[in-house]
């Protein structure tokens, strides 16, 4: 009688196991090592700080520059460094209380297709979760929409340079929303890691090109130069704008459940941050000293070298519809999730991604101005999302794990906010009041002054208006440069009489405060 035929079932080199663990073992997709959640396979830190730098890096750059006209140099370098190391810090708190999650939770082990929002829900419970989850949802759709219109704008830009078409900006909206509508099927941010590369070596390639074109430029430029009075308000709206520059970071926590290691993110977020400050700091000095006042909502307009110009619009279009898909997807994983869409490739996915990408054409066409939006967000969603609700939630779940050590009731329940200030120590509340106090002030009076300058100063007329005003074609239909000096008339360069475009002397005149 032969004997009965075994098998050796194979063991990750990291794994440690018992026979009462096996059935366990086959349904995660990882084991502990040293105690670190240690996956079979995954994002490197590497790729983790390149979707860092990709997602949050590039749209805002162009804007950056006019945020430091608004501030003044001093203030506008000393807010980005500040504003740098607080978002940096709560991405950190944000990576650490996924591992936390991970060790108390044997469920996260696996694939998750919210984990903002769980950390939402270990930290404050239902309530929480569900805030942050609507201000995810709010953020991450404005997000998207920003993105579709800067990258809308760019592409505009070309096709005016290159005389291709006298097209409405609205219908090229309209046209680029629908094209990106094949790559939102993508399941999670493992599966396009090269949309991120191609993001941040965009973003690399047009901080490099701004500086060069700014150097370009001000010999003839800086001579012409004047700057605003600096006012509250535009100090706000500068705020709005760098906070926007580094918010996003929530669903940068997709990306860290697809690591390999995700106790790594930590020091992917800390380099992905020092990259981006590397890029933002010496293209705001450089455009400041050249353009002054004549800056607007992004600064590529007033790159005067052409050739510059369209190379810089076409990355950073690149850039922005890479930004616009990674973006989006942390968005339809969470409604996939609520309304229990399979996690596959299905008719359910297509009709609901669909759908979520033609209400943000529709919000895009309402409102065809970036600028406004991006201050908006800056001092509303992206304060919550992206620093105060990480920093809150890593300070619960420090606490809990305190409180646990008390009693093992507590194993089961959320802390509630005095108990999480009650089990921190001295400095963490600190830290954490002094941020509290900090962002709530900032978000309340950016919200305000954009909401003022989104609906005078800077208002665009919907496209569902435009589209049907049969206006005449101006003379300076083409013109697609904001030219250089106070009044926006230098050029340095002699193009056609249609290059520099209709002046917006008042772009500066915001008073509220």
């Amino acid at each position: 009688m032969s004997s009965p035929v075994t098998t050796t079932k194979k063991i990750h080199p990291f794994t440690v196991t018992s026979p009462d663990e096996d059935v366990q073992k086959e349904r995660s997709n990882g084991s502990w090592y040293n105690g670190e959640y240690i996956k079979y396979s995954g994002l490197s830190w590497f790729f983790a700080t390149l979707f860092t730098v990709g997602t949050l890096a590039g749209g805002a750059l162009v804007a950056l520059p006019s945020a430091m006209v608004m501030s003044g140099i001093f203030p506008g370098i000393l807010l980005t460094l500040i504003f740098g190391i607080l978002f940096c810090y709560a991405s950190v708190c944000m990576g650490k209380s996924w591992c936390i999650l991970q060790k108390q939770w044997k469920e996260y082990e696996n694939f998750c297709r919210n984990p903002f929002s769980e950390m939402a829900f270990r930290a404050g419970g239902k309530r929480f979760r569900s805030f942050t989850v609507v201000i995810f949802y709010i953020n991450q759709f404005g997000t998207s929409i920003v993105f579709l219109l800067l990258a809308s704008k760019n592409l505009w830009s070309l096709l005016k340079v290159f005389y291709l078409v006298n097209i409405p900006f609205c219908y090229v909206i309209l046209i680029l929303g629908l094209l990106s509508l094949l790559c939102l099927f993508l399941k999670s941010p493992a599966d396009f890691w090269g949309i991120a590369l191609c993001a941040m070596l965009s973003t690399a390639f047009v901080a490099a090109l701004l500086i060069v074109g700014s150097e370009m430029d001000y010999a003839q430029c800086e001579a012409h130069r004047e700057l605003p009075k600096v006012s509250y308000t535009n100090v706000f709206l500068s705020v709005g704008i760098i906070s926007y520059a580094y918010g996003g970071g929530a669903s940068l926590a997709n990306v860290q459940h697809d690591m390999k290691r995700p106790s790594e993110f930590t020091f992917a977020s800390i380099i992905g941050f020092i990259i981006i400050i590397l890029f933002y700091i010496p293209v705001e000095l450089v455009t400041y000293y050249t353009y002054g006042d004549s800056l607007r909502h992004s600064v590529l307009d007033s790159i005067q070298t052409l050739y510059i110009q369209n190379i810089v619009n076409l990355c950073i279009g690149i850039h922005c519809m890479m930004a616009f898909i990674i973006n989006l997807n942390p968005l339809t994983l969470q409604i996939e999730e609520v309304i229990n869409i399979p996690n596959k490739f299905g008719i359910k996915r297509v009709l609901l991604r669909t759908t979520v990408l033609i209400a943000i054409i529709i919000c895009a066409l309402a409102v065809p101005t970036f600028g406004p939006i991006m201050h908006l967000l800056g001092g509303s969603t992206m304060m919550l999302t992206s620093l105060l609700i990480p920093i809150y939630m890593y300070t619960a779940l420090k606490a809990r794990q305190k409180l646990i050590k008390k009693d093992s009731k507590y194993s089961n329940e959320t802390p509630t906010f005095l108990q999480t200030l009650k089990n921190s120590s001295f400095k963490n509340n600190v830290i954490f009041g002094g941020i509290m106090i900090i962002g709530i002030i900032s978000m309340i009076l950016i919200t305000i002054s954009s909401i003022k300058a989104l609906l005078t100063t800077h208002y665009a007329p919907p496209c569902f208006i435009s589209l049907f005003n049969k206006e005449p074609t101006s003379e300076n239909y083409l013109a697609h440069t904001n030219c250089c000096g106070h009044y926006q008339n230098i050029s340095v360069h002699t193009y056609r009489t249609s290059f520099c475009s209709t002046p917006q002397l008042d772009f500066y005149n915001n008073s509220i405060f």
